[in-house]
């Protein structure tokens, strides 16, 4: 399948459902919700380390040559801006994306290449990913060959 024009919206609630039913199912982690705004992707949840540690990170979202690139703005933990849990919360994450084909971590980036996931859960497929836009509630990808 090859996509020569494309402009698809995922809902917030699309988007939660995705992240439990792929990448979270199993996982320690609990009560991941997703918020889409015009800054990016607000993520919270919790992760039990030697205590249940409440997360918030703002991800900001762009494309790069048809990866969709996920940028670490600002990590929280209980409240505060906190290093000591931001490796650990950011280690939960990369494990759970090594086990997905096309999504790297670099540091504080995520980086997805869709082709590779649909091929995965549904079929062989050429996006030609061209943007990105976040809305308030929404996030909408397009795609075309020009």
């Amino acid at each position: 399948m090859e996509i020569d024009t494309l402009r698809i919206v995922f809902t917030e609630q699309d988007l939660n459902d995705i992240t439990r039913k792929v990448l979270l199912e199993g996982q320690p982690v609990e009560d991941v919700v997703i918020r889409v705004s015009p800054e990016g992707f607000r993520v919270t949840g919790s992760y039990p380390l030697f205590i249940t540690v409440r997360f918030e990170m703002l991800w900001q979202i762009r494309v790069d040559n048809e990866w969709i690139v996920l940028t670490l703005d600002r990590f929280k933990a209980m409240g505060v801006p906190a290093s000591i849990f931001k490796s650990a919360v950011l280690k939960f994450f990369e494990d759970v994306a090594s086990k997905e084909p096309g999504i790297a971590i670099d540091e504080d980036s995520i980086r997805v290449q869709p082709d590779r996931l649909i091929e995965k859960y549904a079929c062989r497929a050429r996006t030609h990913l061209k943007a990105i836009q976040c809305l308030d509630g929404v996030v909408a990808i397009e795609a075309s060959r020009q």
